[in-house]
């Protein structure tokens, strides 16, 4: 009788996709029982039917052949191919060869342009790095030592923050006010719980916040917290945090003014080119997911003044759909924003943010990329750049 009662259940299914962010009620009233379902093998191909056998695993000598018909080889290039191949993907490799030129398909260009790409990341990952540790640590600073007062200040007749910290929210804990978040209720609760979630998981694995759950009864203070955060939830935090909060810590921190006016969509840039070098992704030729807004004087450097003119006049919903060139434009400007170069405009008035100044750090950087693009002959159409590139990049 049980096993034939078992057999007649009514199971709910509901795949994992669907449920994978707290705070969701799912109507299980009609079922005896749900199901959470996991992602599968082969992948969803959107509804088309395919009919293709994959190919046959490779050896090396095959992946050479393979390589061979879009490069060429001499004897000790093809032992240089093999040896590389022993330690990187071969389609991290192979990718460079839809950005050679075609007089120039040869295996020794094609490892120059990888190289190249090796090296551009090596480079970024301690200057991003260096950034993302400067927000946490100064945002951090501000608003644990700063949360009462900015409860008690007032704007336009009301109070900035609108929970009162005597209500039982110690500073260090002021995450935990909702009066300091412009973001909807539901946002910063499931914010909330995968932040918790991380403390969770790291228990284990992290000594300081083993300490802190034991000794403190699980209160987290925010300079523990932090430490836990990627640089995407740090950002996703900060964009959460009402408009006065930001407004008040980014008039204080930052002296270049065109930083306050897109601060959260360039600290976003910055986390797209952070979480490609980290992921070892390519630099490279890419076209990135980012278009952020350049300032008006760099717009003139790098198009000049017709070019930025029109920009701006787009900008402020000014018609000009019947300039002649206005198509051209915008085509033009729009491509370049999603360039490497365009991140390293970005990047640049960070590196003048910093304290003590960084700059000597970042123009030697230039420097060095600048003879690394001499030495291997990089087009700097691949990269964004124009001829004026270090002009534009480099911090008087």
């Amino acid at each position: 009788m049980e096993r034939c009662k078992m057999e007649t259940q009514k199971v709910k299914t509901v795949k994992i996709s669907d449920v994978n962010e707290p705070y969701q009620t799912i109507d299980v009233s009609d079922y005896d029982s749900l199901y959470i379902d996991g992602y599968r093998f082969p992948c969803e191909a959107n509804g088309r039917d395919c009919d293709v056998s994959l190919k046959a695993p490779q050896r090396f000598g095959g992946m050479i052949d393979c390589l061979g018909k879009k490069v060429s080889f001499n004897s000790d290039e093809e032992r240089m191919a093999v040896n590389l191949l022993k330690r990187i993907n071969y389609y991290k490799l192979s990718v460079f060869t839809k950005l050679l030129e075609e007089d120039e398909r040869s295996f020794t260009r094609l490892l120059e342009l990888y190289e190249f790409d090796v090296f551009l990341k090596q480079e970024l990952v301690p200057i991003l790095k260096e950034i993302e540790n400067l927000f946490k640590a100064n945002l951090t600073y501000y608003l644990v030592n700063n949360y009462e007062q900015l409860s008690k200040e007032q704007k336009d007749g009301t109070v900035i923050i609108q929970n009162d910290p005597a209500g039982g929210h110690h500073s260090s804990e002021f995450y935990l006010d909702y009066g300091i978040y412009g973001a909807d209720k539901m946002k910063v609760d499931k914010m909330l719980s995968q932040f918790a979630e991380n403390v969770t998981k790291k228990r284990t694995k992290e000594l300081y916040i083993n300490h802190h759950i034991k000794n403190y009864g699980g209160h987290i203070p925010f300079w523990v917290l932090v430490e836990t955060l990627t640089f995407g939830e740090i950002i996703r935090f900060y964009s959460y945090l009402s408009k006065e909060i930001r407004k008040k810590w980014r008039d204080g921190f930052f002296e270049v003014e065109v930083i306050k006016e897109n601060e959260i969509e360039w600290l976003k840039t910055l986390q797209f080119l952070r979480n490609d070098c980290a992921h070892d992704n390519r630099l490279y030729g890419r076209t990135f997911n980012f278009t952020p807004e350049l300032h008006f004087d760099d717009m003139k450097l790098i198009f000049g003044e017709e070019e930025a003119n029109l920009s701006l006049m787009r900008k402020r919903s000014v018609p000009i759909e019947k300039h002649e060139k206005y198509d051209e434009i915008k085509t033009t400007i729009e491509k370049s924003k999603k360039t490497l170069f365009t991140g390293l405009v970005i990047i640049r008035y960070f590196m003048e943010a910093f304290p003590g100044g960084k700059n000597k750090n970042w123009n030697e950087f230039l420097e060095r990329l600048d003879e690394t693009i001499k030495s291997k002959k990089i087009p700097n159409r691949r990269i964004g750049f124009r001829n004026n590139w270090k002009e534009v990049l480099k911090i008087k």
